[in-house]
């Protein structure tokens, strides 16, 4: 009786999971049976040929910027399909340790207290792995960020007396070497 009464909560549990996850997967399958078709159509197409509807000798980076906007936005629906799995993992589990925790404090399934715990190992094992994520995303975010635009100092004088140099001005002096403002000294008595 106890063993049917656990089927049939983990039926409820998760049959409406499976059947929303079915219907992700089938609308995720034909965007990418679409995308496939597509590049087939643009593979097959001559490079020379313009697209229909487009204006000949149109802008020069026009083109460039819709592929480069078209991949940013197909980045975005990326993140926001990840975040949203996520968070339904997250819910799942979470809901899965709630309730064996409830279901646990019936007599008689006192069983269910070795699941809450298998499901608070797995929870917390998940919410560690999200933090990592998160902190590797923020550092790649940060690195990207400081790459364009932190410049050397060198690089720069490089840079300025090389365009100097090609504009027929003089090189600059080089500046002397700098030194510190301070400098420590080790004192023993």
């Amino acid at each position: 009786m106890v063993v049917l009464l656990l089927v049939v909560v983990w039926l409820v549990a998760l049959v409406p999971l499976a059947l929303r996850w079915f219907s992700e997967w089938q609308l995720t399958a034909s965007l990418s049976q679409f995308r496939d078709t597509a590049g087939a159509m643009r593979r097959v197409r001559p490079a020379s040929s313009a697209p229909p509807g487009a204006v000949p000798g149109g802008a020069p980076g026009e083109e460039d910027s819709q592929v480069l906007e078209a991949r940013r936005a197909r980045e975005r629906a990326r993140a926001a399909e990840l975040v949203a799995r996520r968070r339904r993992v997250l819910t799942v589990l979470a809901s899965s340790l709630l309730g064996t925790l409830v279901l646990g404090a019936i007599p008689g399934l006192g069983v269910l207290w070795d699941v809450s715990l298998v499901s608070f190992v797995a929870t917390t094992g998940y919410v560690a792995l999200l933090v990592r994520f998160r902190r590797a995303a923020v550092a790649q975010v940060v690195a990207t960020e400081r790459a364009a635009k932190v410049v050397s100092i060198n690089s720069a004088r490089r840079r300025d007396a090389g365009a100097a140099g090609a504009a027929g001005v003089t090189a600059p002096m080089p500046l002397p070497p700098l030194r510190p403002a301070f400098v420590l000294v080790d004192v023993r008595a």
